[in-house]
């Protein structure tokens, strides 16, 4: 069962991609958790992915079941974290806005990067994206 707070619109997409990545004994090792991360659209560098790893894996044993997997994705209320990165309170996040978001959070994304992650989530291709009604 995937966390409370987990956005319900993708708890299904989740079991999905975590169901095709884990192994027979339904877990992810860290070798399966790179493709399920790039299937619901997150790319890691190494070391992202090694912190992530240890922040998520509550038993420790170096492998994620599907509740460890999900706290990932697990962020609380997306429209205030959306409000908290919408510095000019526009409605949108810019490029500068995602890269001050991510900067604080301890990840140095290239101009590159930044643009590839909006474009990801930029549903219309305005290249502003904004939350779901």
């Amino acid at each position: 069962m995937p966390p409370p707070s987990l956005i319900a619109d993708h708890a299904s997409e989740l079991e999905r991609i975590f169901e095709e990545h884990a192994g027979e004994d339904k877990k992810l090792q860290p070798a399966e958790l790179t493709p399920a991360l790039v299937a619901m659209g997150v790319q890691l560098t190494p070391a992202e992915m090694r912190d992530t790893l240890a922040r998520v894996d509550a038993d420790g044993d170096g492998e994620l079941d599907f509740d460890e997997f999900a706290s990932i994705f697990e962020i609380g209320s997306l429209r205030e974290v959306f409000d908290e990165m919408d510095a000019d309170k526009s409605g949108f996040i810019d490029e500068h806005e995602l890269r001050l978001a991510l900067n604080e959070l301890g990840y140095q994304a290239s101009k590159r990067d930044v643009l590839n992650m909006m474009s990801r989530v930029d549903a219309d291709g305005d290249g502003e994206p904004r939350p779901n009604p």
